[in-house]
C-alpha cells in the first residue's frame, strides 16, 4: 500500500469516520476553525507522505437542502470546476459513505461508489433495498474500504 494511502487511512481513523463534520460544526461541538485545523494536519501528512498538491478541498459547514453548497446539492462540485477548470466530475468517481454522497456523483455526473467504512454499509443496504435509488444502484460500484477502492483504479487504469 502506498504511503499516500496510508495517510489518507489514517486520517479518517483519526476522525473516527463516525462524525460527520457538517454535523458537527451544526451542532456546535466544532468550529470552521476546527475543520480548518484538522484539514491543515491533513495537508501536511499528505505532504510527508509524498503528495506534491492539492488542488482544492471544498465542503459545506451546512447540510440545509436550499445550500446549494450542501450535498447532494452540486453547487460545490460546479464551483470546483469553475476554480479548477481541469477538473470534470463527470469523467470521474465520487466515494462515500452516504446516501447523500451518491445523490451528489449522480447529479454531477460522476460514477457513485460506495466505502462500506462508517456509514457504507448501511447506505449499501438501503440502495440494494429501495426500488427509488434503482439507478444508484445500476451505476454504483461497492468496496469493503478505501485501499479496495484505490487497488481497484490503479488495475483499472
Amino acid at each position: 500500500m502506498s504511503a499516500q494511502l496510508n495517510t489518507a487511512i489514517s486520517f479518517r481513523h483519526m476522525t473516527d469516520g463516525d462524525l460527520d463534520a457538517v454535523m458537527a460544526i451544526e451542532n456546535g461541538i466544532y468550529t470552521e476553525e476546527d475543520v480548518e485545523k484538522v484539514h491543515n494536519h491533513m495537508f501536511e501528512e499528505l505532504g510527508k507522505a509524498g503528495c506534491p498538491s492539492i488542488d482544492g478541498l471544498y465542503y459545506s459547514a451546512s447540510s440545509h437542502k436550499t445550500d446549494m453548497y450542501a450535498k447532494p446539492n452540486a453547487g460545490m462540485f460546479k464551483r470546483c470546476e469553475k476554480e479548477v477548470p481541469h477538473v470534470k466530475f463527470n469523467k470521474g468517481y465520487y466515494a462515500g459513505d452516504r446516501l447523500r454522497d451518491l445523490k451528489a456523483a449522480m447529479k454531477i455526473g460522476a460514477i457513485p461508489v460506495i466505502i462500506r467504512t462508517g456509514h457504507g454499509k448501511e447506505t449499501e443496504e438501503l440502495v440494494m433495498k429501495r426500488f427509488s435509488y434503482r439507478d444508484i444502484k445500476k451505476k454504483c460500484l461497492v468496496f469493503d474500504n478505501l485501499a479496495a477502492f484505490v487497488d481497484y483504479l490503479e488495475t483499472a487504469h
